[in-house]
């Protein structure tokens, strides 16, 4: 227990301080170069170079969730680039939602709760433990297609709960492909009311 929290702690440690200096690389590059980040700008990198944006974008929506990065927010990205490959998207989407999520349910098994979790939610541990077992395939297909919640979070849950995984792996996709399927739907409304 005392080796996962030392690994916890150096893992915790060396991820803020990536995260902080990516947040801060673009940032700065935003203040910099703002016609980098906009739609138009995406699109024509997209054309010049189409193989290069495919990879790109395929290594950044399976890696999204070491970071912490919404994959609403690639799910974006992606309609920008590819506004007319509905099946390119939802394929590439929910292979990087099945890994992060996968990546997230394994943190939750292999770090103990009380190292994670804060006090006031380890003693509501076992209770959470039941229902996960109980109903756990419910709460995570619910969980997962509601666009307000953090899935991060109950991938974790799940994982620290021991929940099976082949009741975790159909919920999470059945949840997320609804949630992909409908921002897939109305994703060139969703980008022209933010941009």
């Amino acid at each position: 227990m005392q080796k996962n929290r030392s690994y916890l702690a150096r893992y915790k440690k060396n991820l803020k301080y990536i995260w902080m200096a990516l947040i801060a690389l673009t940032l700065g590059c935003y203040l910099i170069f703002p016609g980098w980040f906009s739609p138009d700008n995406f699109v024509q990198f997209r054309d010049e170079y189409v193989e290069m944006s495919v990879v790109i974008y395929t290594i950044i929506t399976i890696i999204r969730a070491v970071f912490f990065i919404p994959s609403t927010i690639t799910l974006l990205i992606g309609i920008t680039l590819f506004p007319d490959h509905f099946w390119f998207l939802l394929i590439i989407n929910m292979i990087g939602i099945i890994i992060g999520s996968l990546l997230l349910y394994f943190a939750g098994v292999f770090f103990e709760a009380d190292a994670m979790l804060s006090p006031k939610y380890i003693n509501r541990l076992p209770q959470i433990r039941e229902k996960i077992n109980r109903y756990g395939f419910w709460i995570v297909l619910g969980w997962s297609f509601f666009p307000f919640v953090p899935t991060d979070l109950i991938c974790y849950v799940s994982g620290s709960t021991r929940m099976p995984l082949r009741k975790y792996v159909p919920a999470i996709f059945m949840g997320e492909c609804s949630l992909v399927i409908l921002y897939l739907i109305t994703g060139q409304e969703l980008i022209h009311i933010l941009f």
